[in-house]
């Protein structure tokens, strides 16, 4: 037996782990790691169980080419790359270099170099065709950010708030939130509440961090624009703005308040079922607060009008101010690349508007990504820039990404569809080639590169760790990055990282290209290695002054989001009221987040099937007893769209007219039992029909729906 230490990449927590390894290099045990400088050694059950990931019988040891019966056959990883390479060569000429296109999934974001080689890759090569998790999950944030401006410094954060306002995210469970300190969650909250800090979260269920709240709003699923614009009604009103700031910073106000006058206090306790004295304590508490700050979550990203929603919230922020100022100390400015952080608005740059249009309804790029939300459309729909090749790592896009049934159909229409995938999961049963990858575990890995990661992490913390342990005896699996480097030397391409050319005989070994990466950083690699455990790094480094030269104002009342704020008015609500006309979906199914799983991965493993074998259709045990209902039945869930079975499950912490589900689970459509495997809520969602405009984000969240016992409807 051997010990070797280790960090968790299965979601941007990054915890500290210690694997105890048997001489046949097996894990054994896996636990956190208690003198890790920020974890503590806290770990969820995710990474506690992912030994099952390596040895169980499920992984994938060698490449799989489709053969002419439908199934897969073994070959080599060197085969696979040459015929990849080859058709995407015969793909790119015959049809265009937009025709081979990529999905970036969740993995490949911790696990650093697939990330940086990919990118390098698809320049290199000239496709525009860019599919990633980001504009199906958050990307409202995106395109808040582009519409309204964003703050140089960054806004307020977890580790100096006073008080802070979760919307529709549940951090003690996800363990990552934009804005929230991923590393021992539960901790940081208690210590935040033991120092003073107030919270406030506002989401259809009582949830997990709920728990913890000082002020908990628990509205109707969708109305999340009701509550924002109310909430900036009431701050303008009361002059609870930091007017300073905004005569500085912001454009003129008037538009906005014009457009947020309908929304009172008294209009969102009708519409969104919140008591308006709370709403009013909420908007006080975090409007007059030093050091606060908002942050969104899931549920609101995945809800209607979610880009209204995010541009209001984050406007709240701007009228109070809540970012860093001239002289405040920058938590976390990178280590990667030494940069300066100023006091100035970086002004909206509306990207969607320029650049390259899309012949699936005219849709932009959101930061040189196009949307995954219509992949679907992409690749169906005919003419030039057809999506004809897709090459997938690190994401299950047949299972997580909305309308299944439309999105399997589309892949299965492909000319050529490769997965980098460890498992037979839905997408890697319609690929042509699946390549399985060395797992974490097994390859060197640093904590992940982001230049500025204040997003997750309050204090400039890296690790380096070495391959805990070797590869499967016989197996042949793929270093997920030299995929990449690997179909660039069939094609003749020349990679370029960080603005260096690769050398394309031999590729850098990892250790050289985190060098290459950090040799222009706040420390150097080398630094950085001789701290196996990780370390917190004493980077000081202070906001500075405005750039005289710039001018720029956050634009919080662009005409587009005045007519938004309009129709939403105008509409009257997205509840049960509104849905009259609708075949009697009188009901709101909400996405949720599961302890066990990070989106579909980990589903395999049988001890967390044990805790979590499908994902139930959660409700209040009063609206199932409503509904003669009880926990464990089978029901039918139907949408406008499409209609599901599902196991019913009792949870107080609803509200009584909703139901809860997590997405990312189930086989192919019509594949299996939900016990089996649990059931695809995406097949009740459209991307055809209720999505937003800008980046063709589906509805996955407040989905109006019906139930009923599975056997009244088929003795019907």
């Amino acid at each position: 037996m051997r010990e070797a230490l280790s960090f968790c990449r299965i979601c941007p927590g990054y915890c500290g782990l210690v694997l105890t390894i048997d001489e046949d290099e097996r894990i054994v045990d896996i636990r956190g790691d208690k003198a890790h400088p920020l974890s503590d050694g806290f770990a969820c059950i995710k990474g506690l169980q992912s030994a099952h990931l390596y040895h169980g019988p499920q992984r994938l040891l060698h490449p799989l080419k489709r053969n002419t019966d439908g199934g897969h056959e073994r070959i080599t990883a060197t085969q696979a790359i040459d015929e990849i390479a080859e058709r995407m060569r015969t793909i790119a000429t015959r049809h265009g270099l937009d025709a081979v296109a990529f999905f970036k999934g969740g993995n490949v974001y911790q696990n650093t170099l697939p990330s940086i080689y990919q990118r390098a890759f698809i320049e290199a090569f000239g496709s525009r065709s860019l599919f990633t998790n980001n504009t199906i999950d958050q990307s409202a944030k995106a395109v808040s950010a582009d519409r309204l401006g964003s703050w140089h410094a960054g806004r307020n954060h977890f580790a100096i708030a006073d008080v802070m306002m979760i919307v529709g995210g549940n951090p003690m469970v996800s363990i990552s939130m934009f804005g929230f300190d991923a590393y021992n969650p539960v901790k940081k909250l208690k210590a935040f509440k033991a120092r003073g800090g107030k919270l406030i979260v506002i989401d259809p269920r009582r949830s997990e961090t709920a728990q913890f709240a000082d002020i908990f709003l628990q509205p109707r699923p969708g109305e999340d624009v009701t509550i924002a614009a109310a909430m900036i009604r009431t701050i303008l009103e009361n002059g609870w703005l930091d007017g300073d700031f905004c005569d500085r910073h912001v454009a003129p106000l008037e538009d906005l308040r014009r457009a947020v006058a309908p929304f009172t206090l008294e209009y969102a306790e009708l519409r969104a079922d919140v008591p308006a004295d709370l709403l009013l304590a909420a908007t006080k508490m975090l409007a007059t607060s030093k050091h606060g700050f908002i942050t969104t979550g899931t549920g609101p990203s995945m809800a209607p009008r979610s880009n209204l929603m995010q541009h209001l919230f984050d406007s709240i922020d701007v009228l109070c101010g809540h970012f860093l100022r001239e002289g405040d100390r920058v938590p976390h400015p990178g280590l990667m690349k030494k940069r300066e952080w100023r006091a100035q608005v970086v002004p909206a740059g509306r990207c969607w508007e320029k650049g390259p249009r899309s012949r699936v309804r005219g849709l932009g790029l959101l930061y040189g990504e196009k949307m995954t939300g219509a992949i679907a459309q992409e690749i169906t729909t005919p003419g030039e820039g057809q999506v004809k090749a897709l090459l997938v790592d690190g994401g299950n896009p047949a299972s997580s990404v909305a309308d299944q049934r439309r999105v399997v159909e589309a892949f299965k229409s492909l000319e050529l569809l490769v997965t980098v995938d460890p498992e037979m999961t839905e997408t890697a049963q319609l690929a042509h080639y699946i390549l399985p990858p060395k797992l974490q575990f097994e390859h060197p890995n640093m904590v992940g590169l982001l230049e500025h990661e204040t997003s997750f992490h309050q204090r400039p913390v890296q690790q380096f760790v070495e391959a805990a342990i070797a590869p499967p005896s016989g197996s042949d699996l793929v270093d997920d990055w030299r995929v990449y480097y690997a179909l660039a030397q069939r094609l003749g391409l020349q990679l370029c990282v960080d603005d260096v050319p690769l050398d394309m005989v031999v590729a850098p070994t990892p250790e050289e290209m985190f060098s290459l990466l950090f040799r222009n950083g706040n420390v150097t690699f080398e630094e950085i290695r001789q701290h196996p455990r990780g370390k917190i790094f004493d980077v000081q480094q202070t906001v500075l002054a405005a750039d005289p030269a710039e001018k720029a104002r956050f634009d919080i009342a662009p005409t587009d989001v005045l007519l938004e704020i309009e129709e939403v008015f105008s509409q009257g609500g997205s509840g049960p009221q509104s849905n009259k006309g609708s075949a009697n979906l009188d009901l709101l199914l909400i996405s949720r987040r599961l302890r066990e799983v990070f989106n579909s991965a980990g589903r395999t493993s049988p001890r967390i099937r044990g805790h979590q074998p499908y994902n139930a259709a959660y409700m209040h045990p009063e609206l199932l007893a409503r509904y003669g209902l009880a926990a464990g039945d089978r029901i039918r869930i139907t949408s406008a769209h499409g209609a599901v079975i599902a196991i019913a499950q009792g949870d107080g912490t609803l509200r009584d007219d909703v139901v809860s589900m997590a997405h990312g689970w189930g086989g192919l459509p019509d594949s299996g039992a939900p016990e089996e495997n649990g059931v695809s809520v995406g097949l009740l969602i459209s991307t055809e029909s209720d999505f937003e405009v800008i980046n063709a984000m589906p509805r996955q969240s407040a989905i109006p729906v019906r139930v009923e016992h599975a056997r009244a409807h088929s003795e019907n």
